[in-house]
């Protein structure tokens, strides 16, 4: 499958209506769709300007390589690795614990005790920070709405207005924080029903290039 066609099943996928909990929505705007073709195609455009006078192409230079975190089942950059999760395969992780390649967030914006009073863009922030690092190195997965000892709070504790605002929260934060050209090519957020509540699912896999968070620093 090529990098287009890639692309254009993500943006169906992502198109269609999905329930979760008895809440039917539409997950993205056309606008956004919009944006993240252009993306898409910014970001094959640096491959293209990487792998000049390159035997290789540029499929193969899409592929993570040996050493780099990706199992077998969502190996490669042909759109696989972005399909939505089994509910029961995200309860596995949580139960797994946190890991070099697995991390957990209790929220995406909201202080919770005994830290409440930590500003909101320092919680985002600590987010930011956590898929750069994946980004930057081997890859890995984050799950928000989960505390560090494994207890599911669920992204409901983030207070939006639906499971869709929390999804455009998230990807406006990855979108001006850390750049869309790799947003689009190497991060994939999907929200995941557990039990009673919502878990937001992130996958990381490796860039090719650094990159780098906005993340402001708190005052003191």
């Amino acid at each position: 499958m090529s990098f287009f066609d890639s692309v254009k099943d993500q943006i169906s996928e992502e198109s269609a209506p999905q329930e979760f909990g008895n809440i039917l929505y539409n997950r993205w705007l056309l606008q956004f769709h919009v944006e993240r073709l252009r993306a898409a195609l910014a970001a094959l455009k640096v491959r293209l300007d990487a792998t000049e006078n390159k035997e290789s192409s540029i499929d193969q230079q899409m592929l993570p390589s040996d050493n780099t975190y990706v199992d077998d089942k969502n190996k490669g950059m042909n759109g696989s690795w972005r399909q939505a999760p089994e509910p029961g395969d995200v309860f596995a992780l949580i139960k797994r614990g946190e890991g070099p390649h697995l991390e957990f967030k209790s929220t995406l914006r909201v202080s919770l005790p005994p830290k409440q009073d930590t500003p909101q863009y320092v919680i985002e922030g600590e987010v930011l920070k956590t898929v750069c690092g994946f980004l930057n190195k081997d890859g890995g997965e984050l799950v928000i709405g989960v505390t560090d000892n494994g207890e599911c709070l669920g992204i409901e504790a983030d207070k939006f207005k639906n499971l869709d605002e929390f999804q455009k929260h998230f990807s406006n934060l990855m979108r001006t924080k850390i750049g869309i050209q790799f947003y689009a090519a190497f991060v994939f957020g999907h929200v995941v029903p557990i039990q009673d509540k919502h878990v937001f699912y992130v996958k990381c896999i490796p860039s090719d290039q650094k990159v780098f968070a906005k993340v402001k620093k708190k005052k003191g």
